[in-house]
């Protein structure tokens, strides 16, 4: 969230799991953004494909309202990247999260 409001992304994405379902959830609170969980096709900067009835149908998606999409894919429903492929890659100074304090440790 600190990094997007420094950056003005346009897309945020996650991978389709438990720990990308959290963060887009939770991001999107903050945000005030409806994330858009389990894209397989991306048709354009704006619509996507994410199946309905436990995949037995796919919907197509229009996300008009926002200008920041929050996006999970499905990893499986994507070839994988070239090996050689080159990306601009970039660190990121985020602040540490304080809102929450480790107590203890007990079994």
């Amino acid at each position: 969230v600190a990094a997007n409001e420094k950056h003005g992304y346009s897309h945020i994405i996650a991978p389709g799991t438990k720990f990308g379902a959290n963060y887009l959830g939770r991001a999107g609170a903050q945000l005030g953004v409806s994330p858009i969980s389990d894209v397989v096709d991306v048709l354009a900067e704006d619509t996507f494909v994410r199946p309905l009835y436990a995949g037995n149908a796919l919907a197509k998606v229009i996300s008009k309202s926002s200008p920041l999409k929050l996006i999970s894919i499905r990893p499986t429903a994507f070839d994988k990247a070239e090996a050689d492929s080159t990306a601009e890659i970039e660190s990121l100074d985020v602040p540490a999260n304080e809102l929450t304090e480790w107590l203890l440790e007990s079994v």
